[in-house]
């Protein structure tokens, strides 16, 4: 009797194990989680570098709208005029920044030299003003992040005509921004970004839309809005698909288009699609975007996630 139970205790035993080998066998192992913060950094960095100099090209137009506004008082805010000096036909202005933006969001500080011809007037269509900035930190005030640009932009009125008479005679302006600026991050690595980026007003001022492109090329690429080695130091491509739509009610924030960063070292495609409220679902007309859908694919995989904007 007691054999008997001695057996049919080892056959329980050995029962269970095979059981659990199986299902041991059975069990897919969990795939690791994919790593978003390096993608996350990309789209915000280039965001942020975005939004920082379109300020301060923006202030730079109006301060050169016309020969009689070119004083003090149009200057952009937080800055002061050094010198102004005159070679040939060509002026240059010296401008020093410390302080905050009109907008109150952006504390900048450093240099900025603008050349201008002296017989074009940016209103004009096709005006050009040259705009180097030198040592040009910016600061975010909301959360006190900052990038510093050294390099130049040549920001261009392609159609002519001044944001203060949109809606009234005047149904659209166009600017186009070239450019090559070394950035340097918080974590103090330095790259170097280039940019070709269209910007469209519509709209009746100061309740203004914007659609931005990108015009660029590089190898086989096209349509880039900029490119350049992001702060992993991977040279990346950035695509604009779908013409990415702002309001100046929605703070500027994007509501609508398609962003593609392309970083060939790395095997990776990220795919940016704006227009998601707080609860990832795409936004009804005329509604602010709240979010963003981050979509990344590589060799071995792909997913998504919605991201804050």
């Amino acid at each position: 009797m007691k054999n008997l139970k001695l057996t049919a205790l080892f056959l329980l035993f050995f029962a269970l194990v095979i059981s659990g080998c199986k299902k041991d066998e059975t069990e897919p192992i969990p795939e690791k989680e994919t790593d978003t913060s390096e993608m996350e950094k990309l789209s915000y960095d280039e965001d942020f570098f975005m939004r920082a100099t379109d300020d301060v090209l923006e202030d730079v137009g109006n301060f050169l709208s016309s020969e009689t506004q070119r004083d003090m008082q149009d200057l952009p805010c937080g800055s002061v005029l050094d010198s102004t000096i005159y070679q040939n036909d060509t002026m240059y202005f010296y401008l020093t920044f410390d302080g905050l933006n009109c907008n109150q969001t952006l504390y900048r500080h450093g240099n900025a030299v603008v050349r201008t011809d002296m017989s074009a007037i940016w209103p004009q269509a096709n005006a050009v003003v040259h705009v180097e900035l030198i040592n040009f930190k910016v600061t975010r005030i909301s959360d006190s992040k900052w990038m510093i640009f050294n390099g130049y932009h040549d920001y261009t009125n392609v159609s002519g005509g001044m944001l203060i008479h949109l809606g009234n005679g005047l149904e659209s302006i166009e600017h186009h921004i070239d450019g090559d600026v070394e950035v340097t991050f918080m974590d103090n690595t330095t790259k170097t970004w280039q940019v070709a980026r269209a910007k469209l007003f519509t709209g009746t001022f100061p309740d203004l839309n914007l659609e931005t492109w990108g015009y660029g090329s590089y190898g086989e690429y096209d349509d880039l809005v900029v490119w350049g080695v992001d702060r992993a130091g991977n040279q990346f491509y950035t695509q604009i698909t779908l013409p990415v739509e702002r309001r100046k009610d929605c703070f500027w924030k994007p509501s609508a288009g398609i962003k593609v960063y392309n970083l060939p070292d790395i095997n990776t495609t990220l795919t940016l699609t704006y227009g998601f409220d707080e609860n990832n679902n795409p936004i009804q007309p005329g509604d602010c975007g709240k979010k963003f859908k981050l979509e990344w694919q590589t060799i071995n995989s792909g997913g998504f996630i919605f991201l804050w904007l």
